[in-house]
Parts: C-alpha cells; structure tokens; sequence
C-alpha cells in the first residue's frame, strides 16, 4: 500500500494469516496501527518513509517465518507499544539493517522470545556493540537489550604512558594513552590530544556519574591535584589532592564527581602540580568509568 503525506490509514482489531507476503505499507503521512494478530505468514511487513509510524499491542506468533517487521527509509517518528514477538528458527523479529533516518522512535513494552537467535537485525552504523538501534531509538522491551540514554556507560583504561618533567604549576590533561571498551552511547576521543577523554553521545540533557582511578610516581616533596574536567573546564568540587613522600613510590589516587552533559560533552581527567621546582611524573595505571 503507497500513500501519500496528505493521507493517513488506520488498521486496527485484524487477524492476518497465512500469506505469502503481508505486504508493504510506504509514503503516508500516518499510519496506525493496532490489536492485530499474525499467524501463519511466510514473509512480514515492510514500513518505508512514513512521516509518523504508531503500532500498538500487536502479535507475532511463532508459527511465522521470514522477518516480521523491516523499517527502511525515512520516519520522523515511529512508535512501537506493547505486543508481542515469538520467534523461532531462522525468522528475524525486526530489521533495521538498512539504517534508516529517523528523527525519533520508542520501541517500548514489546516482549520478545523464541529459540530464534536474531531478535532484531541490527542498524549496522550508528548502533554499538552488543546494542541494536541508534542513538534516537528510546528502547525498553524485554528479550532485547534496553537502549535509553540514563544506561549510557563507558570505560577508558590505560594502554601506555611516558615520564614527564613538570616546571610549570598550570592544569594540563593526564599523560596517559588509553583504550576504551563497553561503549554505550559513549565514544573514545579521536584525532590530536583525544587520550583520557570519553565523549557522552545521549540524546538527551542528564547527569553522569564520573569514577576515575590512577597510580602514579613522582618526585619526593610534590604535591598534585588531580580533577575532572568537561570540555576542557574544571568540575567544581572534583579535586583530590596527593602528596609525595617518596621518590618512585607508587601513589594511588580516586576522583569521583557526578557532571550534567549534553550530547557531545567529553569528560578528561587533568593534574595539577602546585609545588615549586622541576619535577618528573609518571602515570603507571588509569581507568575512567562514566555511567
């Protein structure tokens, strides 16, 4: 079925049973639909650039085949509500594999199960390891794993570091190179001087908690301070300070903060030396966790 966006189409109490193909259904500017049943069909249903996509407490049993439900196009909002989907073998629930634009969706209350090993064919740009959809997709549905901005998580964990010898008593970023794993609506720093940051990626404004944890070495007699910072700004009432009462002997240090974020906003840990005189420094382990 092709509509137009001046057109809207309504389907609602169905029972749709044992089709070769349901079909496609492209173009509206609405569409909604609700309290249906599918049983039986040997291929699903295809959406594809629909201006606002409402799909209510609808039913996938497991006696269906091929892939349920494939979004592909364009959508300024979709929403998907209760319901439910079964399935089996090879049969696929949802596919948004094609990676399509939407300006927002809610995947909400949706129970997914079956022997069937892919419950959704994932976004394959814009989604992250181990996650389905893209950052717009607010997802709460048991059998899938949830996808809203508050799980936001990721960790940065030392790779490597050089000594360093400190003059100077101004802020400047850890030295430390680092790797990152368990990126949720996070990412790495990429380019020049992008080590020891983590990017939030949220859609939406929230507050994040900020753990960070290091050793180090340094020159009897000097004193640092170590703090978060949120693009390059210093989080007021993040400091720790550490004190040096032997040369090379390892000191520990944990910096705990909660920052407010909005898309893009990088978190980076920087140290302070405010002793006088030359000394040298060097960080032997980091880990940043924000979540």
């Amino acid at each position: 079925m092709t509509g137009s966006e001046a057109q809207n189409l309504i389907l609602r109490d169905l029972v749709i049973a044992s089709s070769a193909s349901v079909g496609s259904i492209s173009n509206y500017g609405m569409v909604f639909m609700s309290v249906a049943q599918y049983v039986g069909n040997t291929t699903g249903i295809t959406f594809a650039n629909i201006k606002q996509l409402l799909i209510s407490n609808i039913g996938w049993f497991a006696n269906n085949a091929g892939t349920y439900e494939t979004f592909t196009g364009t959508f300024d909002f979709i929403q998907k509500q209760g319901g439910f989907m079964v399935i089996d073998g090879t049969a696929k629930g949802i596919d948004v594999s094609s990676n399509p634009t939407v300006a927002k969706a809610v995947l909400s209350g949706v129970s997914f199960s079956g022997t069937g090993t892919q419950y959704v064919k994932r976004y394959t740009t814009g989604s992250y390891t181990g996650f389905n959809f893209s950052n717009v997709w607010s997802v709460d549905s048991p059998g899938i794993p949830k996808e809203i901005d508050s799980e936001a998580t990721g960790n940065l964990y030392y790779d490597s570091s050089t000594i360093i010898t400190l003059s100077i008593t101004t802020p400047f970023k850890l030295p430390v190179n680092t790797n990152a794993l368990r990126l949720f609506r996070t990412a790495e720093g990429t380019g020049v001087n992008s080590e020891n940051r983590l990017i939030y990626e949220g859609e939406g404004r929230r507050a994040i908690n900020v753990l960070g944890s290091l050793s180090f070495t340094a020159t009897v007699g000097s004193r640092y301070t170590f703090s978060i910072y949120k693009n390059g700004a210093k989080v007021v009432g993040s400091d720790v300070i550490a004190d040096v009462l032997q040369t090379n002997a390892r000191q520990s240090v944990s910096i705990i903060g909660t920052v407010d974020v909005v898309k893009n906003d990088y978190i980076e840990i920087y140290v302070q030396k405010t002793t006088i005189g030359t000394e040298q420094f060097l960080v032997t382990s980091y880990n940043l966790i924000v979540n």
